[in-house]
């Protein structure tokens, strides 16, 4: 997560297609442009089911971009942290890929797991 303040829209624009998901938690909303703008960079969406939310998710729907809004509900929040379980599977296997190809492994997801793991043990020890 990335706190900017204010951007440019040229700005905003360079975060969402780097991004691989957009959360919008929010009370109340009219018509969020920035759920849109999300949806239109191809991310998918966990927001609020308040306001124009989901009238934006019915328009949008009928365009073809059906399943990218998921609700702050248990089922839509489960069904967003699945796709975004897999989104990062789908990372991981293809960096694999790439790394195998390449015959370089520099960083080897288990060694850096436990690595991590026996650090934190010996941090909590000492305190």
């Amino acid at each position: 997560m990335i706190l900017t303040g204010i951007l440019s829209k040229d700005k905003v624009n360079e975060y969402l297609f780097a991004a691989d998901v957009f959360a919008l938690n929010t009370a109340y909303e009219g018509l969020s442009h920035q759920l849109i703008e999300a949806v239109e960079a191809g991310l998918r969406v966990l927001t609020t089911l308040v306001g124009g939310n989901p009238e934006i998710e019915e328009q949008i729907t009928k365009k073809g971009y059906y399943g990218h809004i998921h609700w702050f509900t248990r089922d839509g929040v489960e069904d967003y942290f699945s796709h975004i379980k897999n989104i990062f599977q789908i990372q991981n296997n293809n960096e694999e890929a790439a790394r195998r190809l390449a015959g370089v492994n520099l960083f080897p997801l288990g060694e850096m797991l436990d690595g991590y793991s026996d650090l934190f043990r010996n941090v909590c020890q000492r305190t």
